[in-house]
C-alpha cells in the first residue's frame, strides 16, 4: 500500500505543516459554489454561503487523495501506466478553490472578498475579541470588494446613463446594496429595474423583451438572427435593430420567420393530385391481372 493512503498519526499532523486544515473566509453577498474536486474515494463539493454586510462565512479545508498517472511501471512489456494515489496538502486545495471564487472579468483591481487565512490570524471565538491580524486580514479582504463593487456600481451608472438598462444584472445590484448599506435605495436602477415582458434568449434564459443584447449570456440577438437567417416577427426590438443593420449593408430584411413564429400565421401550401397517363394506367391494370392470377394458381 502506498505511505500516502496510511492513516496520519498526530505526531506526523503536527510535525509537517503541509498537513494541517485551511481555513477560507469570505465576506462575499454571493453563495459560492458549488466548485467539485476529487477527494478519495470519490469527489467532494465545497460551497459556502453568502455573508450578510458586516459579517463573514468561513469553510475548512483538508488534505485530500488524488490519482496521477504511475509512469514508473511503464516498459515495452506493459505500455499502459497505472494509477497511484498521492495526497494533496489542504493549502494547495485551498489556493484552487480561492482562485475560482474570487477572481472576476469585471475591472482588474477588484475581487470578491475571499481570502485564506494567514498563519496567525486565528479565528476568535465566541465571545473572544478579534485579534489584531486577523482584522488586517477582513480589512484586505473588504478593500478587495470595495474596489470590485465601486466598479461594478460605475459600469452599471454608466449604462443606466447611455438608456442601456438592461445590461445591468443582480451581479451589479447585489454589490451596489453591500457596498452602500440602505443607501443602495437611492439609486434608481438598484430598486427599479425597469423590466416588463420577458422572452427567451438562445442561452433558455428568459430576459427582457426590450434587450437586444443578452444580460446573461451577452450574445448580440439581432447579430445572431441573421448569422442563422432567421427573423422573430414576435420581437420588435430585435427586428427594429436587424432592419436598421441591413440598411446599413444596404440589404434588405428577409422574409424568413424563427421557428417559434405561431403556426396559425403560416398558411398551408396546397397538394395538387395530377391524373394518371393512358400508359401508367395499363401498367397498374398488367400488375393487378398478374397478382390476380397468382392468387387464383395459390388456391387450386
Amino acid at each position: 500500500m502506498s505511505t500516502a493512503t496510511q492513516p496520519i498519526t498526530q505526531h506526523q499532523m503536527y510535525a509537517n505543516p503541509a498537513l494541517w486544515d485551511v481555513t477560507i473566509v469570505s465576506i462575499s453577498p454571493f453563495p459560492l459554489g458549488p466548485y467539485r474536486m476529487e477527494s478519495h474515494p470519490g469527489f467532494k463539493d465545497y460551497t459556502m454561503p453568502a455573508a450578510e454586510r458586516g459579517e463573514y462565512s468561513t469553510m475548512q479545508v483538508t488534505p485530500r487523495i488524488i490519482h496521477i498517472r504511475d509512469m514508473t511501471s511503464v516498459d515495452e512489456e506493459n505500455p499502459t501506466p497505472g494509477i497511484r494515489p498521492i495526497q494533496q496538502d489542504a493549502m494547495q486545495v485551498a489556493v484552487a478553490i480561492e482562485s475560482k471564487w474570487a477572481d472576476t472579468t469585471l475591472g482588474n483591481a477588484g475581487r470578491l472578498g475571499v481570502g485564506i487565512l494567514p498563519p496567525g490570524a486565528f479565528l476568535p471565538g465566541e465571545g473572544e475579541k478579534p485579534s489584531g491580524e486577523f482584522l488586517q486580514f477582513l480589512a484586505k479582504l473588504k478593500a478587495d470588494q470595495e474596489s470590485l463593487a465601486r466598479d461594478a456600481v460605475k459600469q452599471a451608472s454608466d449604462w443606466e446613463a447611455n438608456g442601456k438598462r438592461l445590461y445591468i444584472t443582480e451581479f451589479h445590484r447585489t454589490l451596489a446594496i453591500w457596498l452602500y448599506g440602505k443607501n443602495a435605495n437611492k439609486i434608481k436602477w438598484v430598486e427599479n429595474p425597469g423590466y416588463s415582458e420577458m422572452k427567451r434568449c438562445f442561452c433558455a434564459q428568459d430576459i427582457p423583451l426590450e434587450a437586444t443584447v443578452c444580460p446573461v449570456c451577452r450574445v448580440d440577438l439581432p447579430m445572431k438572427h441573421i448569422e442563422r437567417g432567421t427573423r422573430p416577427a414576435d420581437d420588435p426590438y430585435v427586428m427594429e435593430a436587424i432592419t436598421e443593420i441591413l440598411a446599413a449593408r444596404g440589404q434588405q430584411p428577409s422574409a424568413n420567420v424563427s421557428h417559434d413564429v405561431a403556426m396559425s400565421s403560416v398558411e398551408p401550401e396546397p397538394i395538387e393530385f395530377k391524373e394518371p397517363s393512358a400508359a401508367e394506367v395499363a401498367a397498374q391494370k398488367a400488375i393487378a391481372d398478374r397478382l390476380a392470377l397468382i392468387e387464383k394458381k395459390s388456391k387450386q
